[in-house]
């Protein structure tokens, strides 16, 4: 009987828990970015995760191509050069 009672007080912490973030709405995710809101200064952040922009540069050596692959938002070779 104690088992069942702590189970069922578990199931209803977690259900209460799962909604607390909807009430508060201080915290608000999204996929693409995040915003806060502080309740101090009232300011709004924003964050937005960007992936990483890549472009392959091109070659003729010999009359034969080759590639590499260059990161544009590191300034960095990717990768060595290689035979097309």
């Amino acid at each position: 009987m104690k088992s069942k009672t702590t189970f069922t007080l578990l199931i209803i912490a977690l259900f209460i828990a799962s909604f607390v973030p909807v009430l508060n709405n201080e915290i608000c995710t999204y996929a693409s970015s995040k915003i806060y809101n502080t309740s101090s200064s009232q300011h709004k952040v924003h964050s937005v995760y960007r992936s990483e922009q890549k472009v392959w540069k091109y070659r003729t050596v010999n009359g034969k191509v080759q590639k590499r692959l260059w990161s544009k938002t590191y300034n960095k070779w990717l990768t060595d050069w290689e035979w097309i």
